[in-house]
């Protein structure tokens, strides 16, 4: 009866572990998307900021720089 319940509640620790990988897998793939979106804006912005001081633009406007809030 005691190695059942060893064997139980290791059975039961190893499927935990194997849920909070899941679980991690899973976070990473619905949020995969968005941190593509927001790296790809970041480099937009960039190129952006660098093409205004190319241009001669002294004063960059705020919603380039991340100043203020985005239009979501």
């Amino acid at each position: 009866m005691g190695d059942e319940l060893t064997e139980l509640e290791n059975s039961i620790k190893d499927l935990e572990k194997q849920l909070v990988e899941m679980k991690r897998e899973y976070r990473e793939k619905r949020t995969s998307s968005l941190r593509s979106a927001l790296e790809a804006r970041k480099e937009i912005d960039a190129t952006i900021r660098d093409e205004l001081k190319t241009l001669g633009y002294h004063h960059i406007p705020a919603y380039v720089t991340g100043g203020i809030g985005r239009y979501f």
